[in-house]
């Protein structure tokens, strides 16, 4: 933002990251129930929720405002494929 002070710019990031947040709610109603296969395993869908929603304290507001979507990410990051995966490439994040 240019020559904007830090205040203005503290405002855009916060700004920024609410509407961040809300689209995470918005995607978790409109796709909990499709991040599995019919078999159970985490499908394309799963696993980049699951490691996008970890960026900028996405799962954190998923947890308190969509804890049913939070829970389908959790079981994405638990899968004996899936885990050890992020933990190969991610290694600071913890699995739930």
């Amino acid at each position: 933002m240019g020559n904007a002070d830090e205040a203005q710019q503290a405002q855009l990031v916060s700004g920024t990251r609410r509407y961040l947040h809300q689209a995470w709610v918005v995607f978790a109603d409109q796709f909990a129930g499709q991040l599995f296969t019919p078999s159970n395993a985490p499908n394309a869908l799963g696993i980049m929720a699951a490691a996008v929603s970890r960026w900028d304290d996405a799962r954190e507001v998923l947890g308190n405002l969509a804890p049913g979507f939070a829970q389908s990410l959790e079981r994405v990051d638990a899968d004996p494929v899936v885990a050890p995966v992020f933990a190969r490439h991610w290694p600071q994040w913890k699995v739930s």
